[in-house]
């Protein structure tokens, strides 16, 4: 069984910033600059063996390419740090994302996360990074791949809303890890609905969300 790490990488330049969350259990709030590596860090165990899927930009021409420099440069050692001491096996996949938008791009890339998931994986979906192209394809192969056929469980879909610039002495304005994996099966649970279950599923909706 593997723990299975699914995201996109970012092309912005990222500042320092303080990360909190009420779902995830944050030991060092300013340890990493990505949010990734905290997810991880609570939800990884002594001895898994932890995947690491990401989608990662490809430069068509002479310009730096900044996804590929932040994937290798902060993403990948933030993740290694992350695991530091829990004697895991750790494997990296990365996709292409194409600097063309289209059909075939997004198709091919679906195919290519669907096929990289195995048997009895468990599923953590990082939508971090805005709901552009990839990271709503990232979203729909994971609900694919668990109502396909294969063995596969989402376990996690989580957001972080990111804040830039606080130094660490300034709490005022933190960023936030959420813990959305109920909407993920409540989406799940609509797609399964039959005509006039309207009123049932809103009554479900109403008791598992609560203002």
């Amino acid at each position: 069984m593997r723990k299975v790490f699914l995201s996109n990488i970012f092309i912005q330049n990222l500042e320092k910033t303080v990360f909190k969350s009420d779902d995830f259990i944050i030991s060092d709030e300013t340890k990493y600059l990505c949010s990734l590596p905290y997810v991880i860090e609570d939800r990884v165990k002594e001895g898994d063996t932890v995947c690491i899927i990401t989608g990662v930009n490809q430069s068509t021409d002479k310009q730096e390419n900044k996804g590929k420099k932040n994937y290798e440069e902060i993403f990948k050692p933030e993740i290694r740090r992350s695991v530091e001491g829990k004697n895991v096996t750790l494997e990296f996949y990365e996709i292409p994302i194409m600097k063309h938008y289209d059909a075939d791009a997004f198709n091919s890339f679906f195919r290519q996360v669907v096929e990289l998931l195995q048997e009895g994986d468990i599923l953590h979906l990082d939508l971090t990074w805005g709901l552009k192209p990839y990271t709503t394809s990232l979203f729909i192969a994971s609900m694919y791949a668990e109502n396909a056929g294969i063995d596969v469980k989402v376990d996690t879909v989580f957001y972080a809303h990111r804040y830039d610039g606080v130094d660490d002495g300034n709490h005022d304005k933190p960023s936030f890890i959420y813990d959305i994996t109920s909407l993920y099966y409540l989406n799940s649970l609509a797609g399964h609905a039959k005509k006039g279950q309207r009123p049932m599923l809103d009554h479900i909706l109403r008791f598992l969300i609560k203002e």
